[in-house]
């Protein structure tokens, strides 16, 4: 799993980075499957869940149909409890059927290989729930062997998984480093005095805030030009963030 302790951190930048290599594609030539999951709010129900495993399908140039998922539908005045133990009957009988697609099409692709060799990944990508994990991890209908591998990236710590990498914030020198290079001002005075230094600080030190105002400064510097617009791009910067502050004060 990659984990932060916030959003724009890189942890989806991480995710797609190790899928491109070179190795990653030989490892997994059985298909490799990415899951978007940053609109979802809520764990898992079926209705999304079978999303998900259509998309897995789609994606590893698999028949969707073949999973033939039953429709759920609630009976009028039906407990909560109640529907909510159906609902997950449903969910682990599609699970079954996708390890079962899974496993048949490695079967066709195997080419006399070791058949408990692992050759699928699938990245989970913004996951919120713990619990979540365990139903895209499929697994063999005989002897239970799991039958692919699970990249997951979160603000939480999930546990169970064998790896787990943290995003940390960057330090100073990364922070100012990026400001400079988004703004297109790598041989400016800026980057010998306490402006940018200040800047970063401001920006909590998180790269998508630190490139969302260099990139600001550098369309002023285009459109100012030089020094102006470096000098009016941080009264602006300094006026934004003292209503910023000035709306939280009045907040708590």
């Amino acid at each position: 799993s990659i984990k932060s302790n916030g959003g724009g951190v890189g942890k989806t930048t991480i995710a797609a980075l190790v899928c491109v290599r070179g190795d990653i594609r030989t490892r997994y030539r059985h298909g490799l499957a990415w899951l978007n999951n940053e609109k979802q709010r809520h764990s898992l129900d079926y209705e999304s869940y079978c999303k998900s495993l259509s998309e897995i399908c789609m994606q590893l140039g698999l028949l969707p149909q073949k999973l033939k998922l039953t429709p759920f539908i609630r009976c009028p005045c039906e407990d909560d409890a109640v529907a909510k133990y159906r609902m997950v009957s449903y969910m682990k009988e599609a699970f079954a059927n996708m390890g079962q697609l899974l496993m048949l099409h490695r079967k066709k692709h195997s080419r006399g290989e070791d058949a408990r060799q692992v050759n699928f990944l699938i990245v989970f990508d913004g996951i919120i729930d713990e619990s979540d994990v365990d139903w895209f991890l499929f697994r063999d209908s005989n002897d239970g062997y799991v039958l692919n591998d699970l990249l997951v990236t979160s603000n939480l710590a999930i546990r169970g998984l064998e790896h787990n990498v943290v995003v940390p914030p960057l330090n100073k020198r990364e922070s100012i480093r990026l400001l400079l290079m988004e703004s297109h001002l790598s041989n400016h005075t800026l980057a010998k005095n306490s402006h940018a230094l200040g800047l970063v600080k401001k920006c909590l030190y998180h790269p998508l805030t630190i490139k969302f105002v260099g990139r600001w400064m550098n369309l002023k510097r285009v459109t100012a030009g030089g020094q102006k617009g470096v000098e009016e791009i941080i009264k602006e910067i300094n006026s934004s963030l003292g209503e910023v502050d000035d709306s939280a004060s009045l907040i708590d």
